[in-house]
């Protein structure tokens, strides 16, 4: 028994350390935004893109005073589209899009 509790612990350092030394995600190509042909919901629209693994993403938007932010988990493709809602008529938005994996590293776009 004393033999597996030191193997146990150098197990579980071993483990702590190659994940705190994981690397970011990445965009894998560009982001893609298509705004919404759906007239009944003329404000929307999906964004796409392909990532190095899953991730959790928040995409931001700005216009002017008015700002809003969406997350999706892991389990949310953004290969398969994410939607954008939130968004008013007549304004310019800024969108920014964040992803972090489960180790926290993050990278935006």
């Amino acid at each position: 028994m004393r033999i597996q509790r030191p193997a146990i612990r150098l197990l579980t350092v071993l483990l702590t350390t190659a994940t705190s030394f994981s690397a970011a995600p990445s965009f894998q190509g560009n982001v893609q935004l298509e705004l919404n042909p759906n007239l009944a919901a003329p404000l929307a629209g999906i964004i796409r893109f392909e990532t190095s693994e899953p991730v959790t993403t928040t995409i931001t938007g700005r216009s002017g005073r008015h700002t809003f932010s969406i997350t999706y988990g892991p389990g949310q493709d953004p290969g398969k589209g994410l939607p954008v809602v939130g968004m008013y008529s007549e304004r310019t938005y800024d969108l920014s899009v964040e992803i972090s994996n489960n180790s926290g590293k993050t990278e935006y776009k």
